[in-house]
């Protein structure tokens, strides 16, 4: 998916293995438990989505912005994010990340 508006699409419970999000805006979708292991979203806006029991493992989330969610609730080993990435994955804690 290359340059898609997808705002509160939902992508729930969808085998979705290695596809490509580029320059995408997918705010308010919601991917619980789908299987994005192997996807990438590469500069995607994915302010308010939804990720709840989602297969993560090797998804590359190093570009992309505005995402919120819960590693523990979500398979991510191997994930990729940049340190600009960090409070969206911290944001449960209630941390101060300066």
């Amino acid at each position: 998916m290359d340059n898609c508006l997808r705002r509160c699409a939902s992508f729930a419970g969808l085998p979705l293995k290695r596809t490509d999000f580029t320059d995408c805006s997918v705010r308010e979708a919601v991917f619980s438990k789908a299987d994005l292991s192997g996807s990438s979203f590469t500069r995607c806006d994915l302010a308010r989505a939804v990720f709840q029991q989602t297969n993560l493992e090797k998804t590359d989330f190093t570009t992309a912005y505005n995402f919120v969610f819960d590693p523990e609730s979500n398979r991510m080993r191997k994930a990729r994010f940049s340190v600009y990435g960090l409070p969206g994955l911290l944001e449960k804690y209630g941390l101060e990340i300066e």
